[in-house]
């Protein structure tokens, strides 16, 4: 397993575990009603027809400025993606017990058309992590659909977050306050349920449902905002037991200019014998440290 694959996946669970606390401190015991209130909607996020260039699209005086995101995806080389799903179990006397039930994570390169993915849920844990329990899969099979059928990364990140059932329009969403204050994440919650929330509610009996929300967070490049990850909760009590389930899916993309500049740099400490730089070479030295 390569070494920075490890790092990623240690960096996505510490994600996951911030994800289900803010969770908790955000709405905690008290059902959470979704009204339609004053909030901002985001103001650049990918439109959800289709456009062949990047455009801004005037609307109505007064009104938001839609900004197509499509370039930001399409300048990617390589698309990684993870699909999580946790559930939190609360015994009503303090103790908490989370399992990951599924944990699946993909580096697409689109214009190879090759991928490497992987089943993590064995592998990781709340304490521990075993490389020894990780399994091959196909992308098919994690992620529901093809990359190949895809022409470009933007649609192959469409493609996920329907697929999983993230299918509300990006529009129908209102800024999450609480979560951009306390995390300084920009989060929007939908206003209108997405389908994941009754694939997580599915055959589940409970007495009292606390809570459900879906949401998307952005990032942003070169001036336009992007969806970087989409996030579904759900929270019932079951007698005195309160169960916390969560889906997440997650996209971190690279560039060529970045994954240049990564090949460029030493991977080791070692002193460079042809520049004497090191952890770096100098452009253009041709150093063996950099193999």
């Amino acid at each position: 397993m390569k070494t920075e694959h490890i790092k990623i996946l240690i960096f996505a669970i510490a994600i996951s575990f911030v994800m289900v606390v803010a969770f908790y401190i955000y709405f905690g015991e008290a059902k959470v009603e979704n009204e339609k209130g004053d909030a901002d909607v985001i103001e650049t996020v990918c439109k959800e027809t289709a456009v062949t260039d990047v455009e801004e699209i005037p609307e109505e005086e007064g009104a938001k400025e839609a900004v197509d995101c499509r370039a930001v995806y399409d300048s990617f080389s390589k698309l990684q993606i993870e699909k999580i799903y946790t559930e939190t179990v609360d015994d009503g006397n303090g103790n908490q017990t989370m399992q990951f039930q599924t944990y699946y994570l993909s580096d697409v390169d689109i214009a190879a058309m090759t991928d490497a993915t992987s089943d993590y849920t064995q592998a990781v844990g709340t304490e521990a992590f075993d490389s020894e329990k990780i399994l091959d899969i196909s992308f098919e099979e994690a992620f529901g659909f093809s990359y190949k059928t895809c022409k470009h990364l933007y649609e192959v990140m469409e493609t996920a977050r329907l697929t999983m059932g993230f299918d509300a329009e990006y529009e129908d969403a209102r800024l999450d306050d609480n979560k951009k204050n306390l995390l300084g994440e920009e989060s929007y919650i939908y206003e209108k349920d997405c389908s994941i929330l009754e694939q997580l509610l599915a055959n589940v009996d409970y007495d009292t449902l606390i809570q459900t929300k879906c949401a998307y967070s952005v990032a942003e490049m070169e001036g336009t905002k992007y969806p970087t990850s989409f996030t579904a909760v759900v929270q019932y009590v079951k007698g005195n037991v309160t169960y916390t389930k969560t889906a997440y899916l997650g996209f971190a993309g690279e560039n060529a200019d970045e994954l240049l500049e990564e090949e460029n740099t030493c991977k080791s400490n070692n002193v460079c014998g042809a520049c004497g730089e090191t952890g770096e070479c100098s452009q253009g030295c041709g150093g063996s440290c950099c193999k």
